[in-house]
């Protein structure tokens, strides 16, 4: 079967935020948290990934000399009390490779300007980036996939997959004997798999499987959902051009290679996907485990891209236009299985595509909006989000643009068709996007109750009275809070005919001070 070339691509996402004139009290949703299920108690948690980099620049031309991106991986707010051990895990393997990425920015840049200026026309920045996946995310386990990238010149950078697993109670790092009851019998089923899935490829002849995984300070592992996957880097077993070879050894085929406590599982979780880069597992119910691409390439120069999921060499196409994806692997409780593309058009618009895997691949549909994402104020640029690791419980988020331009999310979680969907009427704003607006005129408003989503009679507002932008549900509504607390609703409808937002006719920017709109 044909494998596909990694590619290396780091993506910088400018985001852009508006803060409110005035700190008032604004919107708050309840957190989701760590998820309950019925499955032996085990229940999904919820993480952040993230990544901040830096870079260095030519001052005249500004051309990017060399950049470094550094992985941040942390618990959902709240859960780093109900698993310290694993919170500070995770914080010193951030502080750990953050570390690393920075010296390498100071040791490099002097070699990089010098590259750069004795040959800009050919020269390549100098890189050395690490991005994290979540694969998987519960109270017994939690596992980190980390892609690794760093070039200093010449043909080609080096790249690798790193691993690391951790018992979520106490926050241990597992090794690969705490987990595998018969290493001889999991490096029979590696060479089964790599005959399987693997067989065009040259292997170096010395190569020994079971020396390697006997090795336990070098072997690259995650404990996922399905079993255990091996990952084995350029020139390990086979040479730098066959890239690195992925082996999966489910516990459906394999049900002897895996302790039995780590089967246990959630039963809906999402996994997050490497792009052109093999994901294995049974797709088609029939306790094999099938081989799964999620890729696909972005516009470029005013061409189209394309969205490519494969599944068993069989591959689905379409056209899209679009700057950027993240991939995500979802299973829900009823054992249906999609891919979730969140797709980033202009403007930061965000969307997000399910594909179905029920039946070959086929697209069911969409939502506006992306996981949640958080750009933090800083000496580096540092963007978090939330990774879909509960299909019952997430946030999206996308831009408002009723009374301002203002981010706010809703809760989802996925429907029956895998289309996520959610019971929310309004959105919860971002603090750091809320906005206060004086009245330039008196305005009459529906007093109304959230909780119970009902109208209490009307209310006045004053000229000079300040309000809170509180919500809205980007459609028909907006909702403002007054300075006593009370909640005022008003409807505010875009009038195609005059070309603005109107309240009883009269255009929005007479009636507040403090409107903004992003150009």
């Amino acid at each position: 079967m044909k494998k596909r070339i990694l590619a290396l691509i780091l993506s910088v996402l400018t985001i852009m935020s508006f803060t409110a004139c005035k700190k008032a009290e604004f919107a708050v949703k309840p957190e989701i948290g760590t998820q309950h299920d019925a499955n032996d108690g085990i229940k999904t948690i919820q993480i952040i990934t993230g990544e901040g980099y830096k870079e260095e620049y030519d001052e005249d031309s500004y051309d990017t000399i060399i950049k470094v991106a550094y992985p941040v991986v942390m618990l959902y707010y709240g859960d780093e009390n109900n698993y310290s051990g694993l919170s500070k895990a995770l914080e010193n393997n951030n502080k750990s490779d953050k570390e690393y990425l920075l010296n390498f920015l100071d040791e490099n840049k002097d070699y990089a300007t010098e590259c750069y200026l004795e040959g800009n026309e050919y020269f390549s920045p100098f890189e050395s980036s690490v991005t994290s996946y979540v694969r998987r995310a519960d109270t017994q386990v939690t596992s980190i996939l980390y892609f690794g990238y760093e070039y200093t010149g010449g043909v080609h950078g080096n790249y690798y997959y790193h691993g690391k697993n951790y018992d979520t109670k106490s926050g241990k790092e597992l090794v690969l004997s705490d987990v595998i009851n018969d290493k001889d019998k999991l490096a029979k089923a590696v060479s089964e798999q790599l005959d399987k899935h693997w067989s065009d490829i040259e292997f170096n002849e010395s190569f020994d499987i079971a020396e390697i995984i006997n090795d336990e300070t070098t072997i690259s592992w995650t404990l996922d959902y399905n079993g255990i996957t091996i990952y084995f880097m350029p020139y390990s077993i086979a040479s730098y051009a066959s890239g690195v070879q992925i082996v999966t050894i489910s516990n459906e085929e394999y049900p002897d290679v895996l302790k039995a406590e780590y089967k246990n599982t959630p039963s809906s979780y999402g996994i997050e996907l490497s792009s052109d880069t093999p994901f294995y597992y049974d797709v088609t119910g029939d306790g094999v485990i099938d081989e799964i691409f999620a890729g696909g390439y972005e516009s470029n120069e005013g061409d189209s891209g394309c969205i490519d999921i494969t599944v068993n060499g069989e591959s689905f196409e379409e056209e899209e236009w679009f700057y950027g994806y993240d991939a995500t692997f979802v299973h829900t409780a009823d054992d249906k299985n999609y891919i979730y593309y969140e797709i980033l058009r202009e403007n930061d618009y965000r969307e997000t595509v399910c594909y179905d895997l029920s039946y070959g691949v086929k697209k069911a549909g969409s939502v506006d909006g992306g996981l949640r994402r958080i750009f933090h104020e800083g000496g580096d640029f540092l963007t978090t989000q939330d990774a879909l690791t509960n299909p019952e419980g997430f946030y999206l988020k996308q831009t408002t643009q009723k009374l301002s331009t203002v981010s706010g999310y809703k809760e989802y979680r996925t429907g029956d068709d895998g289309i996520p969907v959610t019971d929310d009427t309004y959105f919860t704003f971002d603090e750091e996007s809320t906005f206060t607006f004086t009245l330039l005129q008196d305005l009459e408003a529906e007093v109304y109750d959230e909780k119970k989503n009902t109208v209490n009679g009307n209310k006045t507002l004053k000229a000079g009275d300040e309000v809170l932008y509180y919500s809205t549900d980007n459609e028909r509504f907006a909702l403002l809070k007054c300075s006593d607390g009370t909640i005022c609703r008003v409807e505010a409808v875009y009038d195609s005919d005059l070309g603005y937002i109107a309240i009883d006719g009269v255009n929005i920017e007479e009636i507040f001070d403090g409107i903004i709109f992003a150009g």
